[in-house]
């Protein structure tokens, strides 16, 4: 069973612990990532920026590097988030009211390839939503889930060495969270060359070459 997502916090700063704990898997995974994904670069040019001194003051741009696509957008992936988590799909439907209140919201994301959008001719709004960029999705998991567990799934995929496996499914009961979610990590680290993703048309399994 997947875990509830962690609650949205809206007043206060978040305690410096947290903060490093959320740095410390998050910017690992950036520098992996590098410009090959796109929400990963503003992460990048960040971190060279950051120190214990500065690192309250420029949190908030660093958790929303595209928050500033769209007003709507921090609530947009909110809903997708809960939608990933619950369903442990990427092919998501929503209502029709989701479409045309965040219609611009979901265009920019979508102009932005962060998203791909399901229409079809004559239907006025979209059919569903495909989380098509794994960076986009990492990005969704720093907002929205309890960071120790990708802290873990990051340190997991940090010692998978050479010819080893890692089973998205078997994680996904250990850790409580979306196999989806978890292969967009593997994705990650693929496209890095640090190993390949197999099984199939769901890729759920990474294995290591290096």
């Amino acid at each position: 069973m997947i875990r509830r997502i962690a609650p949205q916090l809206t007043t206060g700063v978040k305690p410096l612990m947290e903060i490093e704990v959320k740095l410390d898997w998050f910017l690992k995974v950036a520098r992996i990532a590098g410009s090959a994904f796109p929400t990963a670069a503003p992460f990048v040019q960040l971190q060279a920026e950051l120190d214990s001194d500065g690192m309250k003051r420029r949190i908030t741009r660093l958790e929303d590097p595209i928050s500033h696509l769209h007003a709507d957008i921090p609530e947009i992936s909110r809903i997708i988030y809960l939608e990933l988590s619950e369903r442990d799909s990427v092919n998501l439907t929503f209502d029709d009211d989701f479409y045309r209140r965040y219609g611009r919201g979901l265009a920019a994301l979508e102009a932005q390839k962060l998203v791909s959008i399901d229409k079809a001719i004559g239907r006025q709004v979209p059919l569903g939503i495909n989380l098509t960029e794994p960076s986009y999705i990492v990005y969704l998991c720093t907002k929205h889930e309890d960071q120790g567990t990708f802290c873990e799934l990051v340190n997991t995929l940090e010692a998978c060495g050479n010819g080893q496996t890692l089973d998205a499914v078997l994680l996904s009961e250990s850790l409580g969270v979306a196999k989806y979610a978890i292969r967009a990590f593997f994705q990650i680290y693929e496209a890095k060359g640090f190993g390949y993703c197999s099984g199939g048309l769901r890729q759920f399994r990474y294995t290591g070459k290096a």
